[in-house]
């Protein structure tokens, strides 16, 4: 038993590291994606925590499950979790310090193929206030009927919804 555990030891830190990002969520699971460099290619590795139980999938394979009593961690994954704490250490230090220089540097390292997603507008206003100032752009009055519009109650209300109404 103590045996296992110790060749758990390495996964269990990389999922406490995992934790320390905010994951994203889908339904009551939480996922997080990470895209990092292993000597001069790149790979993708996703963790999905359902209920108490961790799936690591790298690059689309099979998933890993942790914890689980009959999991063994393999002589060339240990190489690899090494690797992805060092690299998600340095990467949470760098966030810590300055996010966007982070980010900056993520993004200008990583190849072409690997750079797409989709980013919140409130967060590109937080992180970029003076990027496409709608508001500025607007007269007063295209301003005030906008706003009018938005308050005018719907003129057909449904109280219910049904599939076949949702696609006509």
């Amino acid at each position: 038993m103590i045996q296992k555990a110790k060749k758990s030891v390495l996964i269990a830190r990389f999922i406490n590291l995992t934790e320390e990002f905010v994951p994203r969520h889908k339904g009551r699971d939480q996922f997080w994606t990470f895209v990092l460099r292993e000597k001069r290619s790149w790979v993708k590795v996703r963790i999905q925590k359902y209920e108490k139980t961790y799936y690591i999938t790298v690059n689309g394979s099979d998933p890993i499950a942790y914890p689980d009593p009959r999991y063994e961690e393999p002589v060339e994954l240990r190489g690899r979790l090494k690797h992805w704490i060092e690299k998600l250490t340095l990467w949470r230090n760098g966030l810590s310090r300055d996010p966007i220089a982070a980010q900056a540097k993520l993004i200008k390292s990583m190849p072409l193929s690997l750079r797409w997603g989709v980013i919140q507008r409130q967060n590109v206003k937080d992180l970029l206030p003076h990027w496409l100032p709608i508001e500025k752009e607007l007269t007063v009055n295209e301003i005030e009927e906008t706003l009018a519009l938005l308050d005018k109650p719907d003129p057909n209300p449904q109280s219910t919804m049904s599939l076949h109404r949702f696609l006509e």
